[in-house]
């Protein structure tokens, strides 16, 4: 995809048909650009955005690292957003495939995924499911029985016996009280998410009752209404919330 040459300005002025679009790339009238970069053998005259992680010509799909391959042009089409991080994160699929876009590396086909009924889940762009499997970050989830299995938000996810982050299963969770919980952010892409259950708190899959480096980060982004709501360690140093929502219990 990348061929070495970048993207020339004269002058400071653009050139002629210039368009820059928010994923990353861009086009003129000779040609199209990832990250300012050429790729080559795109046609700027049909190239078009599909989402954050993929883009087309009609006779090709890219992510931004280089071509998917495989893919088919002629039916593709993007499962979500792609704005699971900075360089497009996110699905798409054919009439045959499905495929993950990770951002930093080439797009890879999802193995197991049923293209008919693939779904992906949105807010982060990491987790899919089709009728038969479920997915995170292209890969099919170890131990996750499809039957009962939804999804929660932030990557969380669940079936009728274990709570699952990415594919991760969170050890210790409890089923009845688990609850992800909303975190602080002025961007669109926002931090790593945080969780809590009767027993626990967590960030991620990890348990952080005890974690000062996992603490701090709840105390910096946790938003919740009770202001002793944080991990063990955080009361015992005699923290502060920093996002609190204010007169709420």
């Amino acid at each position: 995809m990348r061929d070495g040459s970048r993207m020339g300005y004269d002058s400071l002025k653009l050139r002629k048909g210039f368009v820059q679009y928010e994923n990353g790339f861009s086009k003129d009238e000779k040609a199209v650009y990832s990250w300012g970069q050429r790729i080559m053998g795109a046609n700027p005259a049909t190239f078009r955005v599909l989402s954050r992680a993929f883009v087309t010509d009609g006779n090709h799909v890219w992510n931004h690292i280089g071509k998917v391959k495989d893919a088919d042009p002629t039916t593709f089409a993007a499962c979500d957003s792609g704005e699971g991080n900075h360089w497009g994160t996110g699905y798409g699929k054919d009439a045959n495939s499905v495929f993950f876009s990770p951002g930093d590396l080439r797009a890879r086909r999802v193995v197991k995924a049923d293209t008919r009924t693939f779904r992906s889940c949105g807010d982060t762009c990491l987790v899919g499911y089709d009728d038969y499997f479920t997915f995170a970050q292209g890969s099919s989830i170890p131990k996750a029985k499809r039957k009962g299995w939804r999804y929660l938000s932030y990557s969380y996810s669940r079936d009728e016996k274990a709570i699952f982050y990415l594919n991760s299963r969170v050890e210790g969770a409890d089923l009845e009280s688990f609850e992800v919980v909303p975190v602080f952010s002025s961007h669109k892409i926002g931090p790593a998410p945080l969780a809590r259950d009767r027993n626990h708190y967590y960030w991620c899959d990890e348990i952080i009752d005890n974690d000062e480096f996992g603490a701090k980060f709840w105390i910096r982004y946790a938003v919740v209404s009770d202001p002793d709501d944080m991990p063990p360690i955080a009361r015992k140093l005699g923290w502060e919330l920093e996002n609190p929502i204010v007169g709420r219990k």
